[in-house]
């Protein structure tokens, strides 16, 4: 309300939408009973104005062309979510972020049965982040999925050892928080 014309404000909301509507805080309002936190599906559709509007509002935030397609993706409209994804890769700047827009547009490619597309971006983020477990997973899952065992058996064994925290080899791991650029110096 006191500042409803800044673009990053609205894609700090939306940001915070999406992040209470990730797996690990909706587990956490599971075990501990109801936090008064709204489901994923809901939070993720009180997300997608917000980032619309960052959007509007600053045309520049690829930050918020890499949130809102991931959440239109995780609201199940895969293809709606590709521009937005295509966008984001291409115009971020920070690595982490590109890997994020490489890896979210494998999945969302994946769900529409574009195989080669999928695998493709996860071996564009693959290229940003060698040893990130999470684009071999998914190269892994495309192979079984078109009945390729061996070559799901070999990138899953392939797999780096994890000789450093995952956190610094995967950049999936910090998402919710790469919106702000050194964030653990930040806290």
């Amino acid at each position: 309300d006191v500042m409803p014309k800044d673009g990053r404000i609205a894609l700090y909301l939306g940001a915070l939408l999406e992040n209470l509507a990730s797996p690990a805080v909706q587990a956490a309002t599971d075990a501990t009973g109801n936090v008064g936190i709204e489901g994923a599906g809901g939070l993720l559709k009180a997300a997608e104005p917000h980032l619309r509007a960052a959007i509007l509002l600053d045309p520049a935030l690829a930050e918020a062309q890499l949130r809102l397609g991931r959440v239109v993706h995780l609201l199940k409209r895969s293809a709606e979510a590709l521009p937005y994804l295509a966008r984001a890769e291409s115009d971020l700047t920070r690595p982490e972020l590109r890997y994020c827009a490489a890896l979210f547009a494998g999945r969302a490619y994946e769900s529409i049965d574009r195989i080669d597309d999928a695998r493709a971006a996860f071996e564009r983020a693959e290229a940003l982040f060698p040893e990130a477990q999470s684009p071999r997973l998914g190269m892994a899952q495309l192979a079984w999925r078109v009945g390729d065992q061996a070559g799901a058996a070999a990138l899953v064994s392939g797999l780096p050892a994890q000789r450093s925290p995952i956190f610094a080899t995967d950049p999936w791991w910090a998402y919710d928080v790469l919106l702000v650029e050194d964030v653990n110096a930040r806290i």
